[in-house]
């Protein structure tokens, strides 16, 4: 089905005496598909709902797990069982892979029909394929295939509804995204980030200059950025994050400009052509709830947006990492690595939904205790441990220099807050001259004398923070009293070092119909090491001491060890069986 716009809607109105064509059995057919995938369309967009795991068998082979999806058109995808593809025998492998020089490809599925189960045709009033028959089904289907190129991240990502990316490079296994906020607050704070992707063994160095309109970073119109990536531990993936200050000018377009000139982008030193023009992303400056103005804009432009898309929205199922040989020939790439569902094309039904928003909700229940500051002397820094939060707090004096005009800031040094390194949270409170400390916004409260906002910056990496002040209106005075509060959990790493594990050796097994192979499940963190062992249903037998045995059909079958003593300890791996 090419159009993608299936209404208006028509069905058959049925009367005694009426005959039916195969034009009113087609409407029929129709009628209801429609329906249910506009609805499908809507309501649940384009994404996996279950399964469909992408498994690297070895370097040329990958495996797609069975599985359900939704297309860009409300259609249904079944996958199932599991298909094992050499990688070069895919559609789109050359185009993708070999004439493009990247590092990676992109295995998508596309909802196909074929026909099926010819039969004598007995009318003869149309051409009939292969003399005299014609099909007597319509198969279900679907088509997979190798992409090079990216989705547009405007019509794919849910987060375009308050973010827009805009790509300054992408090639040779190099990513760099400028991400704005579509709409900020007048007169808050804003952030814009720079997402860096690089999977060459090389050093990435990049930088450019923004120019600012109807923002700020710090009084200044515009903001440097500068990425090198020897001065980092080299994993690929970087996020640059910088701060800016709309106007207090509700109503008001900002915008954030990159002048082509000023990109200069270096790898391993050696300077790299940029090709791409200049950049001019505008920012709408909104008063009140920025989620209103999302909501408002979502379900104003929806139905058009959705309609009237000129391409099929694709299902990117899995990003795959290539490593390439000096073999000539159609298999001169290798399998490094696999990303299942790169772009987080997901579809949540209402039980996983559910269990999210409960996790959520029991989140917010056992953070509560650290709501509550520490009581300690004022300006001398204490430290408390409860369970696994350690809370801290201190007094800063922050100098006002005598005073100053609306929208003057003011900043802190460097803080150390006493915790340590990691993610600590700080808050930070303005004492007026009654020794009442106030949090939050300082308009609030009408009896306030002194209307300052205060600002935290915190830097895991060195245990400190800074505390940032602004003026809303003019004032002539030395300095306020800060007091800050800092809580930091240390739950998570305790729980790492203390988490209770298994991992199966080998971690993946590859044998002959009716072969049979020992596993052996290692226990950490555990005193009693017995596991269970289980494998899904028509995947072969195994004992209780690991010795599996293969079916006699070949395929990809999971295998599960799980602690006898420890019930939701379990780890599996993937056996792949082929024929002798």
């Amino acid at each position: 089905m090419k159009n993608s716009k299936y209404f208006p809607f028509e069905r058959n109105k049925y009367f005694y005496g009426k005959l039916l064509s195969v034009d009113d059995f087609e409407l029929e057919q129709r009628y209801a598909n429609n329906k249910r995938r506009m609805t499908n369309r809507f309501l649940l967009g384009c994404g996996v709902a279950a399964g469909m795991y992408v498994v690297r068998i070895d370097e040329k082979t990958i495996s797609l797990e069975s599985g359900f999806a939704l297309d860009g058109l409300g259609r249904e995808i079944v996958v199932d069982a599991p298909v094992i593809r050499r990688l070069s025998l895919l559609e789109g492998y050359r185009a993708s892979v070999e004439n493009s020089g990247h590092d990676y490809v992109y295995l998508c599925i596309d909802y196909e029909e074929t026909y099926a189960e010819p039969v004598h045709h007995i009318a003869g009033t149309a051409p009939a394929e292969g003399g005299g028959s014609e099909f007597n089904k319509i198969k279900e289907t679907y088509r997979l295939y190798l992409t090079d190129a990216a989705p547009q991240e405007e019509n794919l990502d849910k987060r375009a509804l308050f973010e827009k990316r805009q790509v300054l490079y992408c090639a040779q296994g190099i990513s760099i995204r400028l991400v704005i906020p579509r709409y900020v607050k007048a007169g808050t704070v804003a952030e814009i980030r720079l997402e860096i992707e690089n999977v060459t063994k090389k050093y990435l160095s990049f930088s450019c200059e923004a120019l600012l309109e109807c923002m700020d970073q710090e009084g200044q119109p515009s903001v440097s950025i500068n990425f090198n990536e020897a001065q980092h531990e080299k994993t690929g993936s970087y996020v640059l994050r910088y701060p800016l200050t709309a106007a207090d000018l509700p109503g008001a377009e900002a915008s954030v400009q990159i002048n082509a000139k000023s990109i200069q982008l270096y790898l391993n030193k050696e300077a790299m052509e940029y090709d791409a023009g200049s950049l001019n992303v505008s920012v709408q400056i909104v008063g009140g709830d920025i989620r209103n103005h999302v909501v408002q804009d979502y379900y104003r432009r929806a139905m058009e947006r959705i309609v009237s898309s000129s391409q099929t929205q694709r299902l990117y199922l899995a990003k795959i990492y290539l490593l390439r040989t000096y073999d000539e020939g159609e298999d001169a790439c290798v399998i490094d690595r696999v990303e299942n569902l790169p772009f987080h094309q997901y579809i949540l039904n209402q039980n996983l939904s559910f269990a999210l928003h409960q996790l959520a909700m029991d989140g917010i229940v056992s953070d509560s205790r650290c709501q509550n500051p520490v009581s300690g002397s004022g300006g001398a820094q204490s430290g408390k441990t409860e369970g696994m939060v350690r809370l801290s707090q201190g007094s800063y004096w922050l100098d006002l220099n005598g005073g100053g005009q609306r929208g003057d800031r003011f900043l802190s040094g460097e803080i150390s807050h006493g915790l340590g390194l990691g993610p600590a949270v700080v808050k930070a409170g303005l004492e007026d001259e009654n020794g009442a400390v106030t949090y939050g916004s300082s308009e609030i409260f009408p009896d306030m004398e002194l209307l300052l906002e205060l600002a935290v910056r915190v830097f895991p990496d060195k245990g400190t923070f800074q505390i940032a002040g602004r003026l809303r209106e003019q004032v002539i005075k030395s300095g306020v009293m800060v007091h800050w509060a800092a809580v930091m959990n240390e739950a998570e790493k305790a729980a790492k070092k203390m988490t209770r594990r298994i991992f199966i050796k080998p971690g993946i097994l590859e044998l002959a119909v009716r072969e049979n192979h020992y596993l052996e499940a290692v226990c950490t963190n555990m005193e009693d090491k017995t596991v269970e062992w289980s494998i899904q249903a028509h995947g072969g037998s195994i004992s209780a001491n690991g010795m599996y045995t293969a079916p006699n059909l070949p395929g990809v079958y999971e295998i599960t060890a799980q602690s006898a003593a420890y019930p939701e300890v379990k780890a599996s791996i993937f056996a792949v069986v082929r024929e002798a």
